[in-house]
């Protein structure tokens, strides 16, 4: 079996513009990656719930308190690598959200601003005395990649793990929405900002997708997810299950292929109330193309 395994069977070619398709079809992998499976792939999962509309999600009961407590705290990692001008802004976002995180772990590892960035980190924390206990500072020279953020989450000891890119500004009430949603019962798996099927590949056939692009405000299980990823902080282990055929790219395939195939889980691209800013993944839809086509790092020769 060739990459088309690694993505639920399907062709990988037409996902991104990025370098992950590349570095994955420039390569056989092995049929043993995939033998050994400790449950059979996922299909997809039946949205059981009445609606899975945003509204009719937030009104559900589910067992999240609402209130920041041990049993629903978050850490965030929020990795940053050109985007400098939104330091300032994505931590603010996330340090002013209505479930506050524990910890927001900032991640500064190998960028080309590496000195600039951190600087600006520090300085952000020297002008937020009152939350400046909640950031921590993770930098090095050495680049780990994309998957080092992943790795990094490892270590946290919160019951969530949120793990952000630098283009997605989450509205005020994202985390708490998104914790209400995971713990009505219904939905196992990861949560994220946005997302797509991998296929089948029709030539000038759009693909399903999710996220702020259409404006999706139902809940949409997807086969993989992106810009943020949001799941019980044991669940990241499984990214780590197996050795990652490639550590150039291609996390978030993994991630979620790791997500089907071992667990048994889903992943899904919740939804927001786009008439309300709060409940959004990211800021408003120019503002986050802007940011994105700024600094992006999926473009690069590998």
């Amino acid at each position: 079996e060739k990459v088309r395994e690694y993505v639920s069977g399907r062709p990988l070619g037409h996902l991104t513009k990025g370098c992950a398709p590349r570095v994955l079809q420039s390569k056989s992998i092995s049929s043993s990656l995939f033998s050994g499976r400790e449950t059979a792939p996922a299909n997809r999962q039946i949205l059981r719930s009445p609606s899975t509309h945003i509204s009719d999600l937030m009104k559900a009961p589910s067992a999240y308190s609402g209130e920041t407590k041990e049993a629903h705290d978050v850490t965030v990692i929020v990795s940053f690598y050109r985007r400098i001008n939104t330091v300032d802004r994505i931590l603010d976002a996330l340090l002013q959200q209505d479930h506050s995180p524990k910890e927001v772990w900032a991640y500064v590892f190998g960028s080309p601003m590496q000195a600039d960035l951190a600087e600006r980190l520090r300085k952000y924390k020297s002008q937020h005395p009152s939350t400046a206990n909640k950031v921590e500072i993770f930098e090095a020279t050495k680049s780990l990649g994309y998957h080092g953020r992943f790795q990094l989450g490892l270590q946290v000891t919160t019951p969530y793990v949120a793990i952000f890119d630098d283009d997605c500004i989450p509205g005020s009430r994202f985390i708490a929405n998104a914790l209400h949603i995971m713990n009505i019962g219904l939905y196992k798996g990861i949560f994220g900002v946005k997302g797509h099927d991998a296929g089948p590949y029709i030539p000038n056939e759009p693909i399903f997708g999710a996220g702020p692009l259409p404006k999706s405000e139902t809940l949409e299980e997807v086969e993989i997810v992106g810009g943020a990823w949001i799941m019980q902080s044991d669940h990241l282990k499984l990214l780590f299950r197996r050795k990652p055929y490639t550590w150039s790219t291609g996390e978030d395939m993994q991630l979620c292929h790791a997500m089907r195939t071992v667990a048994n889980y889903s992943c899904y691209v919740l939804p927001a109330d786009y008439s309300d800013p709060s409940t959004m993944g990211t800021s408003d839809l120019q503002d986050y193309l802007k940011i994105s086509e700024e600094g992006d790092t999926t473009y690069v020769t590998v």
